[in-house]
């Protein structure tokens, strides 16, 4: 993928590679979310139903080149509930290169049985069908990989956008970067 117009815009299921670990791999759901798919980790129920360390799970892999540097990475994840309770929140881990992989726990905790306050409303996760999480990053300009880990199940990823300075606000994010083999 490369950057174009300020950004490398990256649909989910286009990943480079796709890494098992103990019988879990990312799976693609077709025509599912804003765009073009998304994926999820399955079998949900694998690896005992324990969760992974970031950085150990099955992961997936987006190689990229950019001309300017990379200052965040916004990540596109369909709404879901914490499933596993208050002590297990839906969460995936974002690493660039070899920088230690960042924790994503992308819904704000609540009270059993409530949603949390940005689930609902005109401008809520429901209303808009997507999160929306972004992080920090500092990476110089050149090729790199972005890898995506499993840290809970139930975590649907839709679309990663790296800004390097040009992202503009958008319902759907920037169309995705052209991929040259």
């Amino acid at each position: 993928f490369v950057e174009a117009d300020g950004a490398v815009s990256i649909e989910a299921a286009h990943a480079t590679s796709n890494k098992s670990v103990s019988g879990v791999s990312w799976t693609e759901l077709p025509r599912y979310g804003k765009t073009l798919s998304a994926v999820t980790p399955l079998p949900a129920t694998a690896n005992g139903g324990a969760k992974f360390a970031p950085g150990t799970g099955p992961s997936l892999s987006y190689s990229f080149y950019t001309f300017n540097p990379v200052s965040k990475l916004t990540s596109y994840i369909s709404p879901s509930l914490n499933s596993y309770g208050t002590d297990r929140p839906l969460s995936f881990a974002v690493q660039i290169d070899s920088e230690t992989p960042q924790t994503v726990t992308f819904i704000p905790p609540a009270d059993p049985g409530k949603f949390p306050k940005e689930w609902d409303g005109d401008n809520g996760f429901v209303a808009n069908n997507i999160v929306t999480y972004t992080t920090n990053h500092s990476v110089a300009p050149g090729a790199h990989t972005l890898k995506i880990y499993m840290i809970e199940p139930a975590v649907v990823l839709q679309k990663f956008v790296l800004n390097t300075g040009g992202v503009r606000a958008s319902y759907l994010g920037p169309p995705e970067s052209r991929i040259l083999s």
